[in-house]
């Protein structure tokens, strides 16, 4: 699970619970690099030592998925010594919040 430090996310009001809520609700995200269709045989015959080749530049943006819907692009980026996505374009805040109330 990623964790999202977002400073200034608190609402403004401090009656508003529900919205309070709704913000501390956990999201899994994933991280696409990139997709590609495979038959049934080639699947089969994978073994150590495989290269699969993709369509998508090595140096191409990145996909951020949560529940199953692209909230944002980005870069691949080393923090320390693990992988980090450094987040370039965000979707409209209301297209995104409408598409993850989506099932």
């Amino acid at each position: 699970m990623a964790v999202i430090k977002a400073e200034n996310s608190k609402p403004s009001s401090e009656g508003n619970t529900d919205v309070t809520r709704i913000l501390k609700i956990q999201l899994g995200v994933t991280v696409v690099l990139a997709e590609k269709q495979l038959s049934l045989k080639d699947v089969l015959m994978l073994k150590p030592g495989t290269i699969i080749e993709f369509e998508k530049q090595a140096d191409s943006r990145l996909d951020l998925i949560a529940n199953n819907r692209k909230v944002a692009k980005g870069i691949a980026v080393k923090k320390g010594e693990r992988f980090a996505l450094q987040v370039t374009n965000i979707g409209d805040v209301k297209d995104t919040v409408r598409a993850l109330g989506e099932k």
